[in-house]
């Protein structure tokens, strides 16, 4: 049980275990060591909190689907497994979750967590050299066919969009004023 359990996990990224708290996994930030000279990379963290929330209606069907059970032996299964962590905990102070960590207990209800693996040994951090040029100079055969070709595109015309709406507007406002001047003139006089 407990593998299809830690599987959720994994693919999830939260787990809650009722009377013991919540894990989630987390996303820490690029890290920039300038004194070092490394880029540290983002790497995925276990965090636990003292959180009680219920498990959700789509992790019991996960665990039904996964070990091939119905739904309520999953959530029975599921409350034993969680007992043998809280018994373990009451008895020896600690109990180790496969593949997540070891929880210690450190008063009445409140523990501390150890995490089984740290990501950090996993992602490498990259050399982050700075690189200073010195004596870069363009030579002048290169600036000039550059200078003229800016020459060449600041004397090209350019034509404007404001000139290309301006006579149909002038066509369609003289057809307008002539079809309501002719409305007026062909409509009775008493109509008005």
């Amino acid at each position: 049980m407990w593998e299809t359990v830690y599987r959720y996990f994994i693919l999830n990224g939260e787990l809650s275990l009722p009377g013991i708290g919540t894990f989630n996994i987390e996303r820490t930030v690029t890290r920039s060591d300038f004194a070092n000279r490394q880029i540290h990379p983002s790497v995925p963290v276990i965090r636990f909190t003292h959180d009680h929330k219920p498990a959700d209606k789509e992790f019991y069907q996960y665990l039904s689907i996964k070990s091939s059970i119905s739904e309520q032996e999953a959530i029975k299964q599921f409350h034993d497994l969680v007992h043998v962590f809280q018994t373990g905990l009451t008895n020896t102070g600690k109990t180790r979750l496969q593949g997540i960590g070891t929880l210690i207990k450190e008063f009445s209800h409140t523990f501390s967590f150890q995490p089984e693996w740290d990501a950090a040994d996993f992602y490498k951090s990259v050399a982050a050299e700075r690189i200073i040029r010195r004596n870069t100079e363009t030579p002048p055969e290169e600036i000039k066919p550059v200078l003229k070709k800016k020459k060449i595109i600041k004397q090209e015309p350019v034509a404007g969009p404001r000139k290309s709406w301006i006579v149909p507007a002038i066509i369609l406002t003289i057809i307008a004023i002539a079809a309501i001047v002719y409305y007026y003139l062909t409509q009775p006089a008493n109509s008005f």
